[in-house]
């Protein structure tokens, strides 16, 4: 099996993307083997373009990441993938302060 790794996409184009896999999201709910296409957005303590490599960095090492962005002037990280947002946040933690973004 060829692994792909994940693409940084710009944010516009990740909203659109979240958009449309909710609309095509299944209404029964998921087994807990069954892993759903997710969106997290957090909040990540970036303040300069060496903080935003250090994180593109490491989600870009994540397991069941498809794309993200990051947005160094609202300091938003958005994840998409096949990921819990418990253990995006928990791994993103390891290297920068940050908290979830309930929208």
């Amino acid at each position: 099996m060829v692994t792909k790794s994940p693409k940084e996409t710009p944010a516009r184009e990740m909203a659109a993307a979240a958009a449309a896999a909710a609309k095509r999201a299944p209404v029964a709910a998921a087994s807990p083997g069954d892993q759903v296409l997710q969106v997290v957005v957090m909040k990540v303590a970036i303040h300069c373009q060496g903080c935003a490599g250090k994180v593109r960095k490491h989600i870009s090492k994540m397991e069941g990441v498809t794309s993200f962005s990051i947005d160094l002037e609202s300091k938003k990280v958005t994840v998409m993938g096949h990921v819990s947002p418990a253990g995006v946040l928990e791994s993103i933690s390891k290297v920068k302060k940050a908290e979830l973004v309930f929208l």
